[in-house]
């Protein structure tokens, strides 16, 4: 998995791991491990290869955002998700593919 962030005068470079997952936990659906902390998804769409949400996140981290994932095929999807705290937008990007058995 590769996730890189882009917020106002700085870019960061991709972070890039690896993790072994379980069969169920490859094939569960990413979004809901979004409701960690503060945060949760809501108003979860999904049309055809595409999941949308939007984000709510309340306590420390205040604020409010969107995300999409594509699955570009069984092993594989790209996406990328917007959070708008204290006037700041963040964005991030999100690559993920299957590379092999644990």
């Amino acid at each position: 998995m590769s996730v890189g962030v882009d917020s106002p005068g700085m870019t960061l470079p991709p972070i890039v791991q690896s993790e072994c997952m379980t069969k169920e936990e490859a094939n569960a659906d990413p979004v809901p491990s979004l409701d960690k902390g503060a945060c949760r998804a809501i108003d979860i769409r999904r049309s055809g290869s595409k999941v949308t949400w939007k984000v709510s996140c309340t306590g420390t981290l205040v604020g409010r955002g969107e995300g999409e994932i594509t699955y570009r095929s069984p092993t594989a999807y790209d996406g990328w998700m917007t959070l708008e705290t204290s006037g700041v937008t963040i964005r991030s990007k999100v690559q993920a593919r299957r590379v092999g058995g644990c």
